[in-house]
């Protein structure tokens, strides 16, 4: 069964990541991502403070790190310390230059600038419902077997409609979090509030929920078959 875990901010994921790969050994993970929009940073902002190779073995180190990263600085802080080999991030928006060449945001480019889609976002709704769907899934992350064991890590402002929650076609999602060997969900309340579109009442644990639901009706359905 793919573990299923939440924070109430993205970088709180951190801690089961590290977690998860002091109890299953050294294997070598990449992170799928799905994010509004994404600060791909240096971690700390700051190059001369240094992450040591191997610091996600140590949980107090995990810890401290968390107490001082904001937003995205995680990826590179996961990078860095071996956690993880690369992540791709599927974004609305390209907000930052990646702080390393192992962070790759994945932004389709019919995504408008974030001031044109705050202006009309209704222009853009179809675009948002679809963000779950498998030809958009595909066309930004190609076939999943090349990304060899992965986490699949989402923040919930990924979602600016209810209806992107219910795809259509969902094979591609489905086989993502099957294939996970870890789902990690970021609730980010305050960014779902102010980037949902007007009139939607979408919140991060609506949107966790449905999730985690998925999650569960995969596992029955494994279960039974």
């Amino acid at each position: 069964m793919t573990e299923f875990r939440i924070a109430s901010f993205h970088h709180e994921v951190l801690a089961f990541w590290a977690a998860w790969k002091r109890e299953h050994g050294d294997t070598e993970l990449n992170v799928l991502c799905l994010d509004h929009h994404t600060d791909v940073v240096r971690a700390f902002r700051d190059d001369s403070v240094p992450v040591g190779e191997g610091a996600w073995r140590n949980p107090e180190a995990v810890r401290d790190a968390i107490s001082r990263l904001r937003h995205d600085e995680h990826f590179d802080w996961a990078v860095r310390s071996g956690l993880v080999e690369e992540v791709f991030i599927s974004s609305h928006t390209r907000a930052t230059v990646p702080a390393c060449d192992a962070l790759h945001v994945l932004c389709d480019p019919r995504w408008p600038d974030e001031n044109e889609f705050l202006r009309n976002q209704e222009r853009y709704r179809a675009l948002a419902d679809s963000v779950l769907e498998s030809d958009y899934l595909v066309r930004q992350f190609g076939g999943i077997d090349r990304y060899g064991p992965f986490i699949l890590d989402i923040d919930c402002d990924y979602f600016l409609t209810r209806r992107a929650l219910f795809p259509r076609d969902s094979a591609c999602l489905d086989a993502l979090l099957r294939r996970a060997e870890l789902v990690t969900v970021s609730l980010e309340s305050d960014w779902v509030r102010l980037l949902r579109f007007r009139n939607e009442d979408i919140s991060g644990p609506v949107v966790a929920a449905a999730l985690a639901e998925r999650v569960k009706s995969l596992c029955r359905a494994e279960t039974s078959a």
